[in-house]
């Protein structure tokens, strides 16, 4: 199953950004990181700087040789799978 990573507004925390890994064919997307960040430790898959969570996700995506086009479809697949699963062809 293809994957790839994208940048996602935090929504616990504001004006935060977060890795986010999507799966072709699975809805949703899943953030990675700490659900409860401990003050004391980084946690380097969330921050305020938008660029640097995107530096992340192109990183990670390069190392997988995905595409741009790749990308935009994975994600786009896992949107349509989300709000209309019945065009999902298996």
């Amino acid at each position: 199953m293809r994957h790839c990573y994208t940048v996602v507004d935090d929504s616990e925390t504001k004006n935060n950004y977060r890795v986010a890994k999507v799966f072709e064919n699975k809805s949703g997307y899943y953030p990675l990181g700490k659900s409860k960040p401990d003050n004391t430790e980084l946690d380097k898959f969330i921050s305020d700087d938008r660029k640097h969570i995107q530096n992340i996700c192109d990183s990670w995506n390069e190392r997988l040789s995905l595409s741009k086009n790749d990308i935009d479809d994975i994600i786009h697949n896992s949107i349509l799978l989300q709000h209309k699963p019945w065009l999902i062809k298996n």
